[in-house]
This record gives C-alpha cells, sequence and structure tokens, in this order.
C-alpha cells in the first residue's frame, strides 16, 4: 500500500529526516492514538511509535476536534436549528 497508510514510507521519512541533522518534529495525532478498538487511533499511535524510535525530539498534538469539522452540522443547522454530536446534550 503506498500513500498516508503505509508505514513503511513514514519509516523512510524519519531516517531521511533524521539524516539531515537534528530537526524537531510536532506530529499531528488524535486523541483516540492507543485506543486498541480506534483503527485511526492505532493508526495515529504507529506513527508516534515510530517517531519515538527514530531518536529524534518528537511532540504529539492529540487533538479531539477542529472547528472546520463543524461544517457537517450546516444542513441539521439549516434543516431542524439542531447540532447532533457524540456529546449528548453538553
Amino acid at each position: 500500500m503506498n500513500g498516508p497508510l503505509d508505514g513503511g514510507l513514514f519509516r523512510q521519512l524519519f531516517t531521511a529526516t533524521k539524516a539531515q541533522g537534528s530537526p524537531r518534529v510536532v506530529f499531528l495525532s488524535t486523541s483516540v492514538a492507543g485506543f486498541p478498538d480506534s483503527a485511526i487511533g492505532q493508526l495515529h499511535k504507529d506513527k508516534e511509535d515510530v517517531i519515538r524510535a527514530s531518536g529524534l525530539p518528537g511532540k504529539f498534538v492529540r487533538s479531539g476536534a477542529f472547528m472546520t469539522n463543524s461544517y457537517q452540522w450546516l444542513d441539521a443547522i439549516k434543516a431542524e436549528g439542531a447540532v447532533y454530536n457524540s456529546t449528548g446534550e453538553s
């Protein structure tokens, strides 16, 4: 498999990055990284592990949501004046 899901390509990226000197890495991960029942979480956790194993100084930003995700609510807001989300009544 090629593309962002290919762990081999990701490892190659960090091998090449490390060869360039001592860069710092900030990786945009997810708040569900490491949850074994979350495929996207495990994908991000695997990439975090690659960064840790590279020896490069790394920080992980485990976001929970982005405001741009709220665009998915537009139809419900227009039609029903409501936002349906997984946070219940909050």
